[in-house]
């Protein structure tokens, strides 16, 4: 009887062996493999697993072309939006957050918001940062955070915390003490603490991490058994 597990075991195997694919590569032609076979089985008369893979296994082509195709695509452009979040996320720890005009008042850095905001068990202002920092995995892994509604619920709560934060962030900004204090100088400061690169850094960083979240579910909803394949290696390396 036919395995169709033991079959793309040895399948991936063999490719691991002959192609120089990451990991994260070959879990998402696995699963190409496997749609690929559910498809060739639906346009069966007489379905026959081993014909489906075999047929499947053909449409993907060799590990030296799989090598190839992946090596010209380059990265997958989710993954480079999720960097640029990633980036701009890290970079707002390190910058300060909230400036002060006295010299006597230190200014806060994001890191040291987001540590206070912990101590203080503060979890609703956390969210939006536990939510960046739990999609650090989807790079190495494809097989993460593959749920198609908490992969949407995440993406909403950061387009969300972005625009909140954003229309705070203008609303403290344009307040009639702090435009005050910035067009009579330093030596008339009302001690009101201006907004810093670091806190619209880290507002702005929520926005890709969503976006590159909605990119990579729309790019894994066309693993899905009976999802239209459209030829080799093309939907694997999107």
């Amino acid at each position: 009887m036919f395995d169709l597990d033991r079959e793309v075991g040895r399948w991936r195997e063999r490719q691991e062996r002959t192609s120089s694919l990451a990991a994260a590569e070959l879990d998402e032609l696995e699963d190409h493999l496997r749609a690929r076979v559910n498809l060739e089985m639906g346009l069966m008369a007489v379905p026959s697993r081993r014909r489906a893979f075999a047929l499947a296994c053909e449409a993907l082509g060799e590990s030296n072309a799989l090598s190839s195709e992946f090596a010209k695509a380059g990265t997958p452009r989710w993954r480079k939006v999720m960097i640029a979040g990633w980036a701009m996320f890290g970079a707002s720890l390190v910058l300060p957050a909230v400036t002060f005009d006295l010299p006597a008042v230190a200014d806060t850095y994001g890191y040291q918001r987001l540590w206070s905001r912990l101590l203080d068990g503060n979890l609703h202002a956390l969210l939006p940062s536990i939510i960046v920092l739990s999609t650090i995995p989807t790079l190495r892994n494809a097989r993460y955070l593959r749920s198609r509604w908490l992969t949407g619920a995440m993406a909403g709560l950061l387009g969300a915390a972005g625009i909140v934060t954003l229309a705070f962030g203008l609303f403290f900004t344009v307040r009639p003490e702090v435009i005050l204090s910035f067009m009579l100088g330093p030596g008339f400061s009302f001690d009101v603490g201006t907004l810093g690169p670091g806190f619209w850094l880290w507002a702005g960083s929520l926005f890709p991490v969503a976006t590159a979240l909605l990119l990579r579910a729309r790019h894994f909803r066309q693993l899905q058994p009976g999802a239209p394949f459209r030829g080799a290696n093309e939907g694997a390396i999107e």
